[in-house]
């Protein structure tokens, strides 16, 4: 299988991991495989190795961050990628629990919004000059036709909760990242180890009340709870997509219940996102009632 062969080659030595990570950092669209090679030498070697690994990899983002002053390519590329996760990677050595994993990401997420908000007076305003900026460069250099008007409704939709999804889209691409690399490490021992672990991933009572907690930001800074709320339902939405994919294995549906549930998923996502929020109120109640120790027979570490 081509995945197992890629890790065995990525694994035979650090000189191969890391000329693959560095590869992939000058080819566009492929520095994640980079962040996914640190992740894998950290949960099959050792942390030191990957974290020297994880120096390779970052290299090329730091000499071109030095010779063009673009430190924006120096933290999308090395702090919110590969460092952030090899951090996640370490994490999930250390404590061998996906939740924790998931959890420590969310906690990182939530403080750099609380951050942003203390550092910029009107992070909001920000957004819509940025998304405005944008909208103008895009009709002048490329010639096609916006109409402002309704670009300017949109980014007065959007940007109260711009600062959380950016947060969002960081953590989960951090995450899948660091998923992929526990995959390709399961798949190489042949274990269906990982299979066990995203099936019985669920979010304690102490840890669902914990993050509701952060709700009572409504009575201090409505402009700060709107941008938290993505980070907030993150964790909520990842232990619900977990409760029906293990539904549907344990009714012994047809595999294409599978596909369709995550196409029904990305669809939601992209046009109907409020639909995610049964996903959302049957993780809290999972928490509570623990639908798969009760229905489902899957016992939950």
């Amino acid at each position: 299988m081509l995945a197992k062969k890629f890790t065995e080659f990525v694994l035979k030595s650090n000189k191969r991991a890391i000329l693959v990570a560095l590869l992939c950092a000058f080819v566009p669209l492929l520095g994640w495989v980079g962040a996914v090679v640190v992740a894998l030498v950290t949960l099959c070697k050792s942390i030191a190795d990957g974290f020297v690994v994880l120096l390779w990899a970052a290299l090329p983002y730091i000499v071109i961050a030095v010779h063009t002053r673009s430190w924006a390519l120096l933290l999308h590329g090395v702090v919110f990628g590969s460092l952030f996760v090899w951090v996640l990677a370490v994490l999930w050595r250390l404590s061998k629990k996906f939740v924790l994993v998931v959890e420590s990401a969310v906690m990182l997420g939530l403080l750099a919004v609380v951050i942003i908000h203390l550092i910029l007076p009107n992070p909001h305003a920000w957004w819509t000059q940025y998304i405005i900026a944008h909208a103008n460069k895009l009709i002048s250099t490329a010639n096609i036709n916006l109409n402002m008007g309704w670009v300017k409704k949109a980014t007065q939709m959007v940007v109260p909760y711009m600062t959380g999804v950016q947060s969002v889209i960081i953590l989960f691409g951090a995450i899948l990242q660091v998923i992929i690399a526990r995959a390709l490490q399961a798949n190489l021992a042949n274990s269906w180890l990982w299979r066990e672990e995203w099936l019985k991933f669920r979010l304690s009572k102490k840890r669902v009340m914990f993050l509701l907690l952060w709700l009572v930001f409504f009575w201090i800074d409505l402009s700060l709870l709107q941008d938290l709320l993505p980070v907030l339902f993150f964790p909520l939405l990842f232990a619900g997509i977990s409760l029906g994919h293990s539904c549907i294995i344990t009714l012994k549906l047809s595999p294409m219940f599978i596909w369709s549930f995550y196409l029904l998923i990305f669809a939601s996502l992209l046009f109907m996102p409020i639909l995610l929020s049964v996903l959302v109120v049957a993780a809290i109640l999972d928490s509570f009632l623990d639908f798969r120790t009760r229905f489902l027979n899957i016992g939950v570490n």
